[in-house]
């Protein structure tokens, strides 16, 4: 996560949970990648 992201969510007075990947139950997601092809590897297939 970028640290100006971190600053911003910390002033919000919130913690985030950084996982390596999605587990079951998750509700929102945040992924930060800089290239799509590395996207499309990180999410599950959307049957698209």
């Amino acid at each position: 996560m970028p640290a100006s992201v971190a600053s911003e969510i910390a002033k919000a007075g919130l913690a985030p949970h950084l996982l390596r990947r999605p587990l079951p139950g998750l509700e929102m997601v945040h992924v930060f990648v800089t290239d799509r092809s590395e996207l499309a590897s990180e999410l599950p297939c959307s049957g698209r």
